[in-house]
């Protein structure tokens, strides 16, 4: 990470020092309104350099290669509005190429300047406690070094699984680095500094369950942090010193594409190298998308409908309409993509992905659509009592999940979320993304609450709900729903007029291998 940094804050030194290359055409919008917006793309194909769904910091991110948390300073925008860059790169370009040219269009076509800093950000500090017998030093200094799986599967009193690591002439600052891989659901991303003192290699062994199972585990001590702390150490949350990149000013709307830009990029029409496609066998299981190592494709027992929502990337049932056969007929895909990016999605972004897969539904099903705006069910964000505070306008607007200190691993309220700087808009935007289960239908704003607020939400995961004999929970958990009433606001479902895709035609059955 350091020496990804190094790199990147010689490009930011560099920027206003030479010219940078520059992409032969660009077109640069605002991306689209969808209801779960993520960033896909940043990789070079052909001639072909696409980002679609991109925040400014997830800009920042790719073009100065530094971590998305480690983007400083900047407007309450930054972490919110998205962009979609569509740009035709030089003969032989790379993927560093392609970075330093979007250095020179965000600063071109956004009036971006940046510059290099430290900063104490949010992360995690590992410290030393005591002396462990569970932690001795490396018996073997000139060893090979690292973490690795444990071959032993243990399971706890409950049946739960463990996940268990082996480290060996492990030096605690690499330590430090590796816990963020072997345990994403408890870091999640965040930074940890070795703060130890602890010289040397080092050899010891630990296993934990998955951040989900603590409570039904026996508690803290079956967690990361509890593992953790029977070596003699401390994992804990505080603000670490961290390399950034600082936003001194930006724009919040490109400057326009030049005439003709569009007409000179038009979509690829991606498709698959080859496909086969076959009706399920009958009585068949739903199934899903599996992506194979090497850029393949394995789908079993998936429905003509659920195909087309994924090509089109609608969220909800109800945003597609057409015949009843698409939700019964089955079909298994197994496909090739061409062009393997290695690192991303083990061969192809989920772009890529479903661009290929709308096309191959409208070879194979001479399959047809169009939108229009139908009466649909949602979630009506509405006001009661508001109770948010104001919010600080010096903040950047963002809605983080806090809840991965040790302090609410064996609860049943196991999400917070500290929302900065957001109107209601923004929050209905938001709630899907953060909801999970929850929210089957759109959310839209109907409060008619004007400027931004901060606020807590604290809920409970569904499945920390168990009901008792008598039909009430007996865990304390809380709903969504409740902690969203609990800011003097409520989701409540209604009718309203939105737009679904709707299919004009498609065949029962695909055309022949």
């Amino acid at each position: 990470m350091v020496r990804g940094f190094v790199v990147g804050v010689v490009g930011v030194g560099m920027v206003f020092a030479q010219p940078k290359p520059a992409f032969v055409l660009a077109d640069v919008h605002v991306s689209p309104r969808v209801m779960s917006p993520s960033m896909e793309g940043g990789f070079v194909r052909g001639d072909r350099y696409q980002i679609r769904m991109a925040t400014m910091v997830d800009l920042i991110h790719i073009a100065w290669g530094v971590g998305s948390n480690n983007v400083a300073g900047g407007p309450a925008w930054l972490d919110y509005d998205r962009f979609d860059v569509i740009a035709k790169v030089p003969p032989k370009t790379t993927q560093a190429d392609a970075s330093a040219m979007l250095q020179a269009l965000l600063i071109e076509r956004f009036g971006l300047a940046v510059h290099p800093d430290t900063k104490p950000l949010s992360g995690y500090a590992l410290t030393f406690v005591r002396r462990s017998g569970q932690m001795k030093e490396a018996a073997d200094p000139e060893g090979s070094n690292g973490c690795r799986p444990s071959e032993q599967q243990e399971k706890t009193a409950e049946g739960i699984g463990f996940v268990a690591y082996n480290c060996r002439n492990i030096e605690m600052s690499g330590f430090a680095q590796m816990l963020r891989q072997m345990a994403p659901g408890y870091i999640q991303g965040m930074p940890i500094v070795d703060q130890t003192g602890l010289k040397g290699g080092w050899d010891f062994s630990m296993k934990w369950v998955g951040r989900a199972q603590v409570a039904a585990a026996g508690g803290e001590e079956m967690s990361l942090f509890g593992a953790i702390g029977k070596l003699g150490l401390k994992l804990e949350r505080k603000d670490v010193p961290q390399p950034v990149v600082v936003v001194d000013k930006v724009n919040e709307k490109p400057t326009p594409n030049a005439a003709g830009v569009k007409e000179s990029l038009p979509p690829i029409r991606e498709s698959f190298e080859v496909a086969e496609l076959r009706p399920s066998a009958p009585g068949s299981a739903e199934g899903g998308f599996s992506i194979k190592p090497g850029g393949r494709l394995d789908a079993q027992g998936i429905t003509l409908k659920d195909l087309i929502s994924f090509a089109w990337q609608t969220d909800y049932d109800d945003e597609v309409v057409g015949p009843k056969s698409m939700e019964t007929n089955r079909f298994d895909i197994v496909a090739k993509a061409p062009g393997v990016v290695s690192g991303e999605r083990n061969g192809f972004d989920v772009d890529s992905l479903s661009h290929m897969v709308k096309t191959l539904l409208e070879d194979r099903f001479r399959l047809k659509v169009h939108t229009e705006d139908r009466p649909v069910t949602i979630y009506a964000l509405i006001a009661v009592k508001p109770k948010m505070k104001t919010a600080d306008a010096s903040n950047r607007t963002s809605c983080k999940n806090t809840a991965s200190n040790t302090a609410n691993l064996a609860s049943s309220v196991s999400r917070t979320f500290i929302c900065q700087n957001m109107t209601m808009a923004q929050l209905a935007e938001k709630l899907p993304q953060i909801g999970g289960g929850y929210i089957d239908h759109a959310v839209v704003d109907m409060t008619e609450l004007d400027g931004a607020y901060d606020f807590p939400l604290n809920f409970s995961p569904m499945r920390a709900f168990r009901a008792g004999s008598d039909g009430t929970d007996p865990n304390g958990a809380i709903s969504l729903f409740e902690a969203v009433e609990k800011l003097g606001v409520k989701l409540e479902q209604r009718k309203h007029t939105m737009p679904v895709l709707v299919i004009d035609h498609v065949e029962e059955q695909a055309t022949d291998n």
